[in-house]
């Protein structure tokens, strides 16, 4: 007789096969040991004849059945390279059931790693073979921005901004106070926000990632004074008056002086 101890086993696996009844063996691969470990890629029927101590001899046949591996392939959404902060969609194929190594059993599933991560699926059909397949998912890191700059500024004042990041690729928005960035690509943009206004600078790196900054600068109104540094009194009714001008103004005292020093003209 032959006893098998997996007669079903999955491709790559082995089986042992152990005869008994007799005093010496022959199987038929060749092998006169007895048990005799086997590893088939197919189904396969062995054959085992016993000889006893007469002389006599008799054979048994054992069958052992080789299930194929489930043939798994895992993409991703993301050609394997994210962005921090981005999902990636790991989706797998080639069976009925799927276990990933971060604890999910869905397919196809979603992740956000902070650092580049090793994901394993084992996908399994209807038996109990099983095969598993890995994906990496290359996560970048979003470049440096930072929006900095005084948040707080008097009306009719202007103020630096420092975009802190890339210059070749920086981008500056503002919401709230009208068209008062002196440049929206440089990293040191000056502003003379009128109300309060959020300025936001953006940035983009070679990966594609994208990363961005905010600084709210709040505009106060406790006083103002324009003074003009030419004006053309020719009647056409446009800069025909030299006068300071502003608000929270209590009292002026002007004096104008030519180019030699002499007092040409005072008011108060």
């Amino acid at each position: 007789t032959i006893t098998v101890n997996s007669p079903t086993i999955c491709s790559g696996t082995s089986a042992v096969l152990t005869g008994s009844g007799g005093t010496s063996y022959s199987w038929s691969d060749g092998e006169t040991t007895n048990p005799i470990t086997v590893n088939p890629a197919t189904t396969t029927s062995y054959t085992l004849t016993g000889t006893d101590a007469n002389g006599c001899t008799n054979s048994a046949v054992a069958t052992v059945t080789v299930n194929p591996l489930p043939t798994v392939t895992v993409n991703s959404s993301a050609s394997s390279a994210i962005c921090a902060g981005d999902l990636a969609t790991l989706t797998a194929s080639g069976a009925s059931t799927y276990s990933w190594s971060d604890g999910e059993t869905t397919n196809p599933i979603s992740v956000n790693p902070v650092a580049t991560t090793t994901y394993t699926v084992t996908v399994s059909n209807s038996g109990s073979c099983s095969s598993t397949d890995v994906v990496t998912v290359i996560v970048y890191p979003l470049p440096f921005v930072a929006a900095r700059g005084r948040t707080t500024i008097n009306i009719g004042d202007s103020t630096p901004l420092l975009g802190g990041g890339n210059d070749n690729n920086i981008t500056w928005t503002e919401r709230g106070g009208g068209s008062t960035l002196s440049c929206y690509n440089c990293n040191n943009p000056f502003v003379n926000p009128l109300e309060n206004t959020t300025y936001t600078v953006t940035t983009i790196d070679t990966n594609g990632c994208v990363n961005s900054s905010s600084v709210f600068i709040e505009v106060t109104q406790e006083s103002a004074l324009y003074i003009p540094n030419a004006f053309t009194p020719d009647g056409d009714g446009l800069n025909d008056t030299f006068y300071a001008k502003g608000y929270g103004i209590k009292e002026v005292h002007m004096m104008v002086f030519n180019r030699w020093g002499q007092k040409i003209f005072e008011t108060e």
